[in-house]
């Protein structure tokens, strides 16, 4: 056996027993609406749906401490970073990927360096740059941008972005752009109640009083305040080298589809996947199109092309689900791997066939991403998602269930599930396919060559 393919050695019952235990503290215990708190560099951006920082923390605790081989973790959908946080608190090794470009950014900021002095001279002299910039030219433009930013605050918005363009240092102006971006979010003529792109009314649009400049400080001393004590704590447990993060960490703008090349293999795999196809759940790509369109994308990864920001839809085409068309091979091809998708096809058999086309490409889609995070994933090793139940045509989709059912059929067997409410409503209030959303389901997976079965409850 080759050293990429160490087995972790793991006493299951200790694990179940644990959860058990955990299960049994009630839905308050899971729910941590009483301890919830974005520390550390969990707020730099308000990202779609973020995860809870805590819940992340408490299983990340457990499973560390019932296996303390786990060094290597992974998150297909990394999203806004916080299991990439709270793995950097552990001193654990990271790989993270997402299709979404600001995504990628908001990791890389967060993965470090942490150069507390040189960060702070740079925030300082990047004031005085931007207060030197009188002029009131826009020398930006993309679709529809005098829709969405009224002329006074392009040209704020562009003083600021020419400024932090003279900045010669790549990660100092990706800890800008996101604190940029934020302000982006904040000033845009888009209503804040929602993750789709939705114009505010015109008077209130030209009656907002907004001085960008302030918003922008004050997001970026936010977040150097939140940068500092993230620095602190790493330090404080010796994970810093130098002000650099000691582990390996490796952040990948790409498709969960694809098989990635890599050394050492995962230990554990802990993600939330989108629970739909972004069009109809949580748009992360529409929410990020407007922040995106006034960032240098070459600062988040050279590769990108201006393709992802098209439209405003087409990081949403690009993520699971998002190219919804009819396909038997397909209908067919999920039939045989999960009983409860052969249940929908039955059910969906009198509504409109768009329904069924977007729920065969969303697990589909999903499907084609077990098996090349399966061969990542080392023999014996874990995988934690966290899911949620959406509603579609008025029938609730029982996403966990057929995750399991398509696991199953790649040898990777059920340990536990577990259930947390949602208190405060991570989804948008006015998303009408997850309104309904009450619940999310924490399921643990294991890659084994014999028998495991869930016990009965």
């Amino acid at each position: 056996m080759n050293k990429q393919q160490k087995p972790i050695h793991t006493n299951i019952d200790l694990l179940q027993t644990r959860f058990t235990y955990l299960k049994s503290l009630g839905d308050e215990f899971w729910s941590f609406k009483n301890d919830y708190k974005r520390d550390h560099s969990h707020s730099y951006f308000r990202y779609p749906a973020m995860m809870v920082p805590q819940m992340i923390r408490k299983i990340l605790d457990e499973i560390c401490r019932t296996d303390p081989n786990i060094k290597h973790i992974h998150d297909p959908f990394v999203g806004s970073g916080t299991i990439l946080t709270e793995s950097m608190l552990r001193g654990l090794e990271f790989t993270g990927r997402d299709i979404n470009p600001l995504s990628i950014l908001l990791c890389k900021v967060k993965s470090g360096p942490f150069y507390q002095k040189a960060l702070e001279n740079k925030i300082n002299n990047l004031y005085n740059v931007i207060s030197d910039d009188t002029l009131s030219i826009i020398d930006l433009n993309f679709k529809n941008i005098d829709k969405w930013f009224r002329k006074d605050i392009q040209i704020e918005l562009c003083r600021i972005r020419r400024s932090i363009k003279k900045e010669k240092t790549p990660w100092i102006r990706r800890f800008f752009w996101v604190a940029f971006a934020e302000t982006v979010r904040l000033v845009s003529n888009s209503r804040t109640t929602t993750y789709k792109l939705h114009i505010r009314e015109k008077e209130q649009i030209e009656s907002r009083n907004l001085d960008v400049k302030k918003i922008f400080k004050k997001n970026l001393e936010d977040n150097f305040f939140q940068f500092k004590e993230t620095r602190t704590y790493l330090k404080k447990n010796g994970l810093l080298n130098k002000d650099t993060y000691k582990k390996d960490i490796r952040l990948i703008l790409g498709d969960a589809k694809k098989k990635l090349k890599i050394k050492n293999k995962f230990d554990l795999i802990l993600t939330s996947p989108p629970y739909g196809d972004n069009h109809t759940t949580v748009t992360y790509g529409q929410y990020s199109y407007l922040p995106l369109s006034w960032i240098d994308l070459e600062d988040i990864d050279k590769r990108i092309t201006p393709k992802c920001l098209e439209n405003f839809s087409m990081i949403d085409s690009m993520s699971l689900g998002g190219r919804s068309f009819s396909n038997l091979k397909k209908e067919k091809y999920l039939k045989n791997l999960s009983p409860t998708y052969a249940q929908y096809i039955r059910i969906f058999a009198d509504k409109p066939k768009e329904l069924i086309n977007k729920l065969t490409s969303f697990f589909y889609d999903l499907d084609q991403t077990l098996s090349p995070l399966c061969e990542n994933l080392n023999d014996n090793g874990y995988l934690i998602w966290t899911l949620g139940n959406r509603t579609v045509g008025g029938i609730n989709i029982e996403l966990d269930k057929v995750l399991i059912e398509l696991f199953k059929a790649k040898n990777i067997r059920l340990i536990d599930i577990f259930y947390r409410p949602i208190p405060n409503k991570r989804m948008a209030s006015k998303n009408k396919s997850a309104k309904t959303m009450t619940r999310e389901s924490i399921v643990i997976f294991k890659k084994h060559n014999e028998e495991i079965f869930l016990t009965k409850k």
